[in-house]
């Protein structure tokens, strides 16, 4: 994920599941499909990654080419993200994860 933890931030954009990151599942279906090209692709997001291809299925339906996903899985995946976000701003949630997410 870009710029969680300690890894670089090595593009203009912060990682967001709710807005954005999409089209970096469409750039990698494109570039499976052209490298190995498979009669079908599927993609299987966990958790914000499953917010992720969610709404890459989403967008898709008004999209063509070689972007496209056939299939997906979904799992553990924040549907409702402001209140997701709610829920980390408690306490024990608050000490975990911006610690661990953060990396501070």
């Amino acid at each position: 994920m870009r710029s969680c933890g300690g890894s670089p931030v090595t593009s203009p954009r912060f990682f967001s599941a709710r807005r954005g990151s999409t089209d970096d599942v469409r750039a990698a279906a494109a570039w499976i499909r052209q490298r190995w090209r498979p009669p079908t692709l599927a993609a299987i997001g966990w958790s914000n990654s499953g917010t992720i291809v969610c709404n890459a299925l989403a967008e898709q339906a008004s999209k063509t080419g070689e972007a496209r996903l056939d299939a997906a899985c979904c799992l553990a995946a924040p549907l409702d993200m402001p209140l997701s976000s709610r829920n980390f701003e408690r306490p024990w949630h608050r000490n975990v994860y911006d610690r661990s997410i953060g990396g501070g």
